[in-house]
């Protein structure tokens, strides 16, 4: 025992005594749980480094520089004019590059635009569909309204779907009135077919006292 960790003693324990290693702990080191960790989670995505892709680019302005060097210097062209024509051509490809950014991000605007544009749209046209249901609106064109053929078939058309309803609701009424009757003459029959037992029941208990009180009289006497 050391530090207030381990037996007492070692007797019957079948060891040292002393603190030792797990030799059974499976869990591994920690190297190897963060690679599980990592294969569970998947490859992780790199994002692109904005300023390593600036550079690969003026790098490439630099480099047609170069070969226009390479090409004024082989046509013999003096050292000033060389310098001037390659600072004004290393403008002319950065102003390129530059407004060649401006249009993709502009695009890339564009795009977002449009597609919050249809996003509305779509949310306008279910709204507008709502709206329709509640009111019980048909879909519509535009110039409907002024078309006076198409509005006198639409009145035709909800004054005949109304007179259907009303021929509906009174076939149902009369539907529901004749079976009614027919339930109250099924109760009455059934009232009656009760009553009628009931007095066919109380006849025959009547019938058989009197029997039995005949039957008591008639033993009486024969004592």
């Amino acid at each position: 025992m050391y530090n207030g960790i381990g037996l007492l003693t070692a007797r019957g324990s079948g060891t040292s005594g002393y603190v030792t290693n797990n030799k059974f702990n499976l869990r591994g080191n920690a190297f190897q749980r963060r690679d599980e960790q990592r294969e569970e989670r998947g490859p992780d995505q790199r994002q692109p480094n904005a300023g390593i892709l600036e550079h690969n680019k003026k790098r490439a302005v630099e480099l047609e520089v170069e070969v226009m060097r390479a090409q004024l210097e082989d046509d013999g062209t003096p050292e000033d004019e060389v310098e001037e024509k390659l600072n004004a051509y290393r403008s002319q490809l950065l102003a390129k590059l530059k407004e060649e950014a401006s249009a993709v991000a502009l695009q890339h605007k564009d795009e977002q635009l449009k597609q919050e544009t249809h996003q509305i749209a779509a949310r306008k046209v279910e709204q507008m569909g709502r709206l329709r249901g509640a009111f019980g609106i048909g879909e519509t064109k535009e110039g409907d309204a002024f078309d006076r053929e198409l509005q006198d078939r639409r009145r035709q058309e909800k004054i005949a779907e109304r007179e259907n309803r009303e021929q509906e609701r009174r076939k149902a009424a009369k539907r529901a009135e004749k079976e009614k009757r027919r339930a109250e003459r099924e109760r009455e029959r059934e009232a009656k077919s009760t009553a009628k037992a009931a007095k066919k029941a109380a006849k025959q208990t009547i019938k058989d006292a009197k029997k039995a009180a005949e039957e008591a009289e008639a033993a009486r006497l024969v004592r």
